[in-house]
Parts: structure tokens; C-alpha cells; sequence
């Protein structure tokens, strides 16, 4: 090799060796700065104040970039912007033990600093994944996949507990300790305390369809009936037999005690029924909503429901005073869930 072209390549040898012990000396200076850092500062502290007095309910709603931002409600549906946001999924909200507590891009916790006003996530389970649903129990997780379900303790979650791999509906339901869930044979109750399973209705014909559930209830659909399913003397019914209405039935939401119906009157309206589920009959009493027609709605508290209304191409999202039946508040977006706060 020329004596130039020998120069040359030595050079190139010499300046990559030298950028290569750059970089590793750069990075364990890095690393000896947070090491230092981190021994002479104290521990970060966690605020977990108590929620602030004036919000009755919080929610997320999806904001014009689809982000989800937490919102607070005073007892008049006033709606105030707390500064909490996520861009992961997120589709539920529950509160144990005076906190709010969802699963988004983990099990998060929201706490809040009183001094700052600044509401924050908690993590209490690292655990994400994109094919798995977290249900929140009062004192379990439940892992729901597409045919998989398992379980773990809050403070034990290290192990895992399967209760079936052979789910055929991949819409689990929840209520206390409780799971609902669909195999072959048909609807099971497992009881996560007690680890007791139970067939509740047989069906090995449809895909039942999951509506909606509170502490006393779940209502869901086998073929074009509705059933009911009392979960404090665990009977199940099949409730379509007891409403005789000449035009067809669409589920609206479940109350405590009811459930609200939509259907179209003689004059062409669309309406709003109430379905007692203890005395089992329709009441008379209407809800006249005219040519707007609810696609999406939800309980928020006993009597009044979060809806969803359109009309050709208008939408607007609205409370609702089921009793009183009026609208009580109009909202500038949609929200994925509100939840009440004792």
C-alpha cells in the first residue's frame, strides 16, 4: 500500500476509535451526574390530597387533537378543564377508596396536590398491552383478551390467576368482585373472592350481547330478546316477554332500578320508555325527544344519563334529567365516561 494511502486509513482508524471513547466517556459522566443527583436530593414526594369539594363528577372527554382530558362538574354540570390529559385508549373510570382509577397506558391512580391544584397520574401496575383490557375491581385486576381471562390481587399481582381461555364474546362485564363473561355453554359469574364459578343462563346458540350492568343488575341480549339477571338473588329473565310495544325497542341505559328504551311513537317521533325492572311493566309516562334519535349513552347517577343525540348530520352531547325529562345541561364535546364521586 502507499505510504499516503497508509496515512490516510490510520487516520480513519485513529478518529473512529477516538469518537467511540467520546461517546463512552460522555455517557458515564451522564451517568455519574445522576448518580450524584439522585443521592443529594430527597425522595419525590407523592401528593395525595383529597379531591377538590366542588367537582360531584369527573369524566374524560376527547378534545379536537383526540386527546382525553380530565374534566370536573360542580352539582349544576359546569364543566371545568383540570389539566390532566392522555393520548392512550382509555374506555372506563372507577372510584375505590376516595380515588379515581383507569386503565390507559397502565393502572393509573389519579392523585391530586391541594397546594398546586394539579391533578396527576399514579401508577399502581406498570402493566400495558394493546390486546388486553383491564377491568378495576375494588380489590382485583382482570385481564380480558379476545379468548383469554385472568386475574390478580391489587398487592399480589405477581401471580396471576386464569379463569378461562376459551372466551367466545370478548366483552367482559364487572360488578363489585365480581366478573360476567361468555364461554360455549353460555353466561358465567365468577366470583373473584370465593374463586366460585357459575353458569347463570345457558345458551350455546348466540353470541349474547353485553348492554350494561350497575350494583344490582346486568341486561344484555340473547338474539332479539332482552334478558335481565338480578345479581342479589341471581335469577335471570327474560324481560322482551313483559313490554308490548308495536315498534321496536332500543336500548338506551339502565338505571338503578330501570331501564330507558327508544322507541317511535304514531306520530313519527322517537321517544324514550321506562321499563321497571322490579314491577316489570312500561310506564306511561314519556319521553318525547322528536327527531333526534340517542346513538350513544350511559348512567351517571340514578335518573340522569349522558346521551349522545343526532339528527342528520347534527350531533350535540347532552345530560339528561330522565324524571323531570328535560336536558339539563348541553356539552361542547363528547365524553368517553363520567363518573359520580361519593
Amino acid at each position: 500500500m502507499l505510504p499516503e494511502k497508509r496515512k490516510e486509513l490510520i487516520i480513519w482508524i485513529v478518529s473512529i476509535i477516538g469518537v467511540i471513547l467520546v461517546i463512552i466517556i460522555m455517557y458515564n459522566f451522564a451517568k455519574f451526574m445522576r448518580d450524584i443527583g439522585s443521592s443529594n436530593n430527597p425522595e419525590e414526594i407523592i401528593y395525595d390530597d383529597p379531591y377538590p369539594s366542588e367537582y360531584v363528577y369527573y369524566g374524560f372527554m376527547v378534545d379536537d387533537d383526540g386527546n382525553y382530558q380530565l374534566m370536573g362538574f360542580n352539582s349544576e354540570f359546569n364543566e371545568t378543564i383540570l389539566g390532566l390529559r392522555t393520548f392512550y385508549l382509555m374506555n372506563n373510570l372507577y372510584y375505590y377508596n376516595n380515588h379515581l382509577v383507569l386503565y390507559n397506558d397502565a393502572i393509573n391512580q389519579i392523585n391530586y396536590n391541594s397546594e398546586e391544584e394539579v391533578f396527576s397520574f399514579y401508577e399502581q401496575n406498570s402493566f400495558f398491552s394493546n390486546n388486553v383490557d383491564v377491568l378495576i375491581t375494588p380489590s382485583y385486576y382482570v385481564f380480558a383478551s379476545s379468548e383469554k381471562l385472568e386475574y390478580c390481587e391489587y398487592l399480589e399481582c405477581s401471580e396471576v390467576i386464569g379463569i378461562s381461555d376459551k372466551l367466545i364474546n370478548a366483552k367482559v362485564f364487572s360488578s363489585g368482585n365480581k366478573v360476567y363473561y361468555q364461554l360455549d355453554d353460555g353466561v358465567h359469574e365468577y366470583d373473584l373472592s370465593t374463586s366460585d364459578d357459575n353458569l347463570i343462563v345457558e345458551n350455546s346458540r348466540n353470541v349474547l350481547n353485553f348492554l350494561a350492568i350497575n350494583d344490582n343488575y346486568l341486561i344484555f341480549m340473547v338474539g332479539d330478546s332482552y334478558w335481565m339477571y338480578n345479581i342479589n338473588n341471581k335469577i335471570a329473565e327474560n324481560i322482551s316477554e313483559y313490554i308490548n310495544l308495536e315498534t321496536g325497542l332500543e336500548f338506551v341505559s339502565l338505571d338503578d332500578n330501570s331501564l330507558y328504551f327508544e322507541t317511535t311513537n304514531t306520530e313519527g317521533n322517537n321517544e324514550i320508555v321506562e321499563f321497571s325492572l322490579r314491577e316489570r311493566v312500561i310506564s306511561g309516562d314519556t319521553y318525547n325527544i322528536g327527531e333526534e334519535d340517542v346513538f350513544y349513552s350511559y348512567q351517571l347517577s340514578d335518573g340522569i344519563i349522558y346521551a349522545e343525540l343526532s339528527r342528520e348530520d347534527e350531533e350535540r352531547y347532552v345530560i339528561m334529567d330522565m324524571d323531570e325529562k328535560v336536558i339539563l345541561k348541553e356539552l361542547e364535546n363528547p365524553y368517553v365516561v363520567i363518573r359520580e364521586i361519593e
